[in-house]
């Protein structure tokens, strides 16, 4: 019998774990003690708080949680992503959601990788969003197929259901949003980028390097 196979060529990586890791009294405390400020600009029903340090993980009550980020981030980046370049987080805050709130539509620029971390979360998801709308089946050709089924070739979105413990990996051009909170509960999550800081070169030139 003849084996058939799929080669997903150019792929969106987008990596997700739950029950990465559950904080303790101390580490939610020392997170909603930051200073927040109301940030309407990406809030959906007005109740969207955001750190106005972005670099949290100075407070030595999250050096664990930083520690477990780091390890799984560079896990990632070497045996899933294939990738010896070593990335550096150059920015961290928390933010919560109050009771009909969300993030809507944005992207993380100036930066190559995301990591959202929820750490206070009994229900809801995050989407993303195909670039222009497109997908991997229709960039060339536009064309409306009448569809039997969803799967990553046809969607120009995808929802990933989201808990308390959940971690995502993502490219931060990618365009992403948070379903509306549906209780009074807060929604606490910690967002996070990455850069390459190392020496990238071209194997085919040792005058195309470049130090980052």
């Amino acid at each position: 019998m003849t084996k058939s196979f799929i080669v997903n060529l150019k792929p969106t990586p987008i990596f997700c774990q739950h029950d990465f890791y559950f904080c303790d009294d101390k580490e939610i405390e020392a997170l909603k003690t930051n200073k927040h400020y109301k940030n309407d600009t990406l809030s959906g029903g007005g109740g969207n708080y955001v750190t106005i340090d972005g670099n949290i993980f100075i407070l030595p009550e999250l050096d664990n949680l930083k520690n477990s980020l780091v390890t799984t981030f560079n896990n990632f980046i070497k045996n899933i992503m294939g990738i010896d370049t070593k990335f550096r987080m150059e920015r961290s805050w928390s933010t919560y959601n109050t009771k009909g709130s969300n993030h809507e539509h944005h992207r993380h620029p100036n930066i190559v990788w995301s990591a959202v971390y929820y750490v206070k979360c009994n229900e809801g998801a995050i989407n993303f969003d195909t670039e222009n709308g497109r997908t991997s089946i229709n960039e060339a050709f536009n064309f409306n197929y009448e569809l039997n089924h969803r799967n990553v070739y046809n969607s120009d979105t995808w929802k990933i259901p989201v808990k308390t413990g959940t971690l995502l990996i993502f490219p931060g051009h990618v365009t992403h949003y948070g379903d509306k909170h549906p209780d009074d509960s807060d929604r606490l999550l910690i967002g996070t980028n990455w850069f390459p800081r190392d020496t990238l070169y071209s194997s085919e030139s040792k005058n195309e390097h470049i130090e980052i």
